[in-house]
């Protein structure tokens, strides 16, 4: 599968499978006088060929991520929403699905890197 962060160029049919992602939001509280709580929102775009590889890629990112979900406990925790399947019909044909992942971590007050 070929990654991208934030990939801008349209996805070919030599690029498939494809995987897109871009963080696209993040929010900021602070709990205590020493710590601030995040959430960065994840989109994470899949492109196939079929929607049964589609279906196998998100599958394998669910499985990925909840193997895990503090990401070596870097995180406090992951959330998944659900995914959209759309058929595309351009240059060439190939499907794609869209998934959003929240994922919640703490860091020091105004300190987005400790």
């Amino acid at each position: 599968m070929n990654v991208y962060e934030w990939k801008d160029t349209s996805i070919s049919a030599t690029d498939l499978p494809a995987l897109i992602y871009r963080d696209r939001q993040e929010s900021k509280e602070k709990i205590t006088f020493s710590k601030d709580v995040r959430k960065v929102l994840l989109e994470i775009e899949v492109f196939g060929e079929t929607t049964a590889q589609i279906r196998e890629c998100l599958a394998e990112i669910e499985t990925a991520i909840y193997t895990d979900e503090t990401w070596g406990g870097l995180a406090l925790s992951t959330e998944i929403d659900m995914n959209e399947m759309e058929i595309e019909h351009k240059e060439d044909y190939f499907c794609a699905s869209k998934i959003s992942i929240a994922i919640t971590y703490l860091t020091s007050y105004n300190n987005p890197y400790a």
